[in-house]
């Protein structure tokens, strides 16, 4: 596969990041509410959702990090 000399691998991009420049976080930002997780629908749905809420407050800051 040709692949142009400027572009790189998202693995060679993300090899580079650092966590010392990190943006501060407020503490209501990384809040821990206590859940029993099980292996069905409910649990998947509440995980997915916590996910992509969580993907889309932070899109422009991973796509950032990706292309740094």
């Amino acid at each position: 596969m040709l692949r142009n000399s400027v572009r790189c691998s998202t693995v060679e991009r993300l090899k580079y990041f650092t966590t010392e420049n990190r943006k501060p976080r407020s503490p209501s930002m990384s809040r821990v509410v206590p859940m029993q997780f099980g292996d069905d629908e409910a649990s998947k749905c509440v995980v997915m959702h916590a996910v992509n809420h969580v993907i889309s407050q932070h899109k422009d800051e991973l796509i950032k990090l990706v292309y740094k």
